[in-house]
């Protein structure tokens, strides 16, 4: 199985965000049967439009994932199945 994980907020600051991904790209890549690969900022555009839907997708199809990790927004790639995280989401 050959996972993508939108890893565009790497570096950034962003915190708990950046080593849930780290984590999560450590845990899977110890995994049988697992390929892993983490679009880094450098791979993506800037604009979260263009990183949805061209960058991703485009990198989705060359890598030939079967899963696609994102946070917060899926991107329109309809050759993968999707897992989606929502950090902090809370009732107020």
């Amino acid at each position: 199985m050959r996972v993508l994980i939108d890893g565009h907020m790497l570096g950034k600051g962003e915190g708990g965000n950046e080593r849930y991904i780290k984590n999560l790209a450590s845990g899977l890549q110890g995994l049988k049967g697992i390929e892993t690969k983490i679009v880094s900022s450098n791979e993506v555009s800037r604009n979260n439009l263009l990183r949805l839907f061209y960058d991703l997708p485009k990198l989705s199809f060359s890598f030939r994932a079967d899963v696609i990790h994102s946070t917060y927004i899926l991107p329109f790639v309809k050759n993968a199945k999707f897992v989606v995280t929502v950090h902090d989401f809370f009732k107020g």
